[in-house]
């Protein structure tokens, strides 16, 4: 038995070291494709990050939506859509966006009483006016008793891309949606409207169009001064109530409104508030907030 025992131990030591050689030969097999896989991977999130902004370039997305200073205004803004927005619900829109519009994506087409017609994205409305945002990005208000035909339009602008772009296309362009969770896209699009159109030739010469006040002074020179002669002394008594605007918050309030081209804007508190100079009526309210990192403690 004695004698024995050396060369069973020198058996089960030979069957040790092969067990181990296989054990790590299979560990290996399982590290190699477990590091393709995660190549892999990269490689596919990289050409994903890559391939969504051109592929909304390349399908004209941008003709209609934004993501951050970059598209036009007409249509939802994308700044933010990964927050707000599933991987099935992103796909929906793509391949059938009319089947389920918000009401305040909703396009109306008017048409007055002199026969122009006029089509955009549906910003508010009561029982006597109307405000929307032409394809051309101008906010207009219209007074209904001027209209003789408004609709509100069950088709939208966007078409549907089933069939258009593959399953792959598909795929990339709602991974890169979903990735916008707001971040560093830059200025929203209410934040960046106000300033449309306000060159600084028109900031320098504010006596050119005294009917708005585009700076908080009314010019550079900050005289506050209005060149509108319309209102006299003789006829001011005449002057009467035309709309009131009530905040939404208590808080006390100071501000001055500025007027672009038959827009006012407002604040409350930490929100931007647009509308009709002539009916009160709004066209949009911005909200800042502030980053988290900034939030006092």
């Amino acid at each position: 038995m004695n004698a024995a025992e050396p060369t069973m131990n020198a058996k089960g030591a030979k069957a040790a070291e092969t067990f181990d050689q296989r054990f790590f030969a299979v560990f290996a097999v399982f590290a190699v494709f477990g590091f393709l896989a995660t190549v892999t991977l990269l490689a596919q999130n990289q050409r994903t990050s890559a391939d969504g902004p051109t592929l909304l370039q390349s399908n004209k997305c941008f003709d209609c939506h934004r993501i951050g200073n970059r598209g036009s205004r007409v249509g939802p803004d994308l700044s933010e859509i990964g927050s707000r927005r599933s991987a099935d619900q992103l796909r929906q829109a793509i391949l059938s966006p009319d089947s389920d519009v918000l009401p305040q994506h909703r396009f109306v087409r008017l048409v007055t009483n002199d026969g122009i017609a006029v089509s955009g994205r549906l910003l508010n409305q009561d029982a006597f006016s109307i405000q929307l945002m032409t394809i051309d990005e101008q906010l207009k208000s219209y007074a209904k008793s001027g209209l003789r035909e408004q609709t509100i339009l069950d088709k939208g602008l966007m078409p549907s891309y089933e069939g258009k772009l593959n399953a792959q296309q598909v795929a990339d362009i709602v991974s890169y949606l979903g990735s916008l969770k707001g971040g560093d896209t830059g200025p929203s699009d209410a934040a960046s409207i106000a300033a449309s159109g306000v060159t600084h030739d028109r900031l320098l010469h504010p006596e050119r169009e005294p009917q708005n006040w585009l700076t908080y002074g009314g010019g550079y020179a900050s005289q506050r001064y209005s060149l509108l002669n319309t209102i006299t002394r003789d006829n001011v008594r005449q002057l009467t109530l035309k709309w009131v605007w009530r905040p939404k918050y208590l808080d006390k309030m100071e501000t001055t409104p500025l007027v672009v081209d038959g827009v006012l804007y407002t604040v409350q508190n930490s929100e931007v508030v647009a509308m009709d100079a002539a009916t009160g009526r709004s066209y949009w309210t911005f909200r800042y907030r502030v980053p988290p990192s900034r939030t006092p403690t």
